[in-house]
């Protein structure tokens, strides 16, 4: 099977110049797609050329030079640049530096220097790629989870959250990013900031935060059950991975339900009896009772009776016994 050649568009406003690399890279198992001596001529073309990389001469023709034109290939069509120029000035190396070219090559060019630094460019934007679409899928898992999850590195700054997060929080994406994750979380264990750098190197886990939405969106704080995980690379911490669970329920309900539970407190049964078949209570009166009566007196919570899928079989094995055993029932 033959390999692919990799497709190069050149910019170059002297025609020599541009025929001599084109035969250059010709010669060495390259496919020149294209040619343009200005920004406009090459943005009217590379939609068709569909180039793997430009080469491009910053001198060239109209109002634009090539460090602005590089700036729009890599862009808007996320395609590598290599710069191939007699200007080695610090302003000019400085402008070039600031697009993110994948080389800078002088002019008068070597031959070997000029095949090295693109097939070096093709494999870092190769690299890259993949890297993206790696990223691209995890956060797409991450987004998939009903499960907040807050990225952020050593310094505790955040640099990604998912979905839920967002919507479990109130935050807006765009003003959190980069943004100290502390900033907005209250440890309701301790009363004071979330202390993101004692949390990943001692090892605390798992705490209760108030969340503050910076948008002041949120009317009250909400709680939050909060578990951290440290993240690793090449065997250096590079920062941590945070799970939030709506712990239920707005701060001053908590205030609400404590309050309740304190007044409950009197009816609480420090040891409850319970017969292990089944499974009634003695009160304090050694009267035997169904537990749900039991759960009504000490939760809050509403009891809605519903058959599990174990004692769901065991049902229809004990209806379909007895359907046997029937005379009247049996199939002839």
């Amino acid at each position: 099977m033959e390999t692919k050649k990799p497709k190069v568009f050149i910019v170059e406003d002297q025609s020599i110049v541009a025929f001599d690399i084109e035969c250059c890279l010709m010669n060495n198992n390259f496919d020149v797609v294209g040619r343009a001596s200005s920004s406009i001529e090459l943005q009217g073309r590379i939609d068709d050329a569909k180039p793997d990389l430009v080469l491009m001469d910053i001198r060239i023709e109209g109002d634009f030079d090539g460090i602005e034109c590089a700036k729009t290939v890599q862009n808007k069509f996320k395609i590598p640049v290599v710069f191939l120029t007699a200007h080695s000035d610090k302003n000019t190396i400085e402008r070039a530096a600031k697009t993110s070219a994948f080389g800078y090559i002088l002019k008068p060019y070597n031959e070997q220097a000029l095949i090295t630094n693109i097939q070096l460019a093709l494999s870092r934007h190769k690299e890259e790629q993949k890297s993206i679409q790696i990223k691209d899928g995890f956060s797409k898992t991450l987004d998939s989870l009903n499960i907040g999850v807050i990225i952020f590195n050593t310094d505790g700054l955040i640099s990604f959250l998912n979905i839920a997060a967002r919507v479990l929080t109130g935050w807006d994406k765009e003003e959190v990013l980069n943004q100290p994750l502390e900033y907005f979380m209250i440890n309701r264990n301790l009363n004071k900031n979330l202390d993101v750098e004692a949390i990943i190197n001692k090892g605390i886990d798992l705490c209760q935060v108030d969340v503050f939405a910076k948008n002041n969106e949120m009317p009250h704080p909400m709680a939050f059950d909060l578990r951290i995980s440290s993240i690793y690379r090449d065997g250096k911490l590079t920062g941590g991975m945070a799970f939030i669970q709506n712990h239920g329920t707005t701060i001053s309900t908590v205030n609400k339900q404590s309050q309740k539970s304190q007044k409950k407190s009197s009816n609480t049964i420090e040891v409850l009896e319970m017969c292990p078949w089944c499974k009634m209570w003695k009160d304090e009166k050694d009267d035997w009772n169904q537990i749900e009566e039991f759960i009504a007196m000490n939760a809050s919570a509403t009891i809605s009776h519903y058959v599990c899928p174990k004692c769901y079989d065991k049902l229809l094995a004990g209806i379909k016994f007895t359907l046997e055993k029937d005379p009247s029932r049996r199939m002839n």
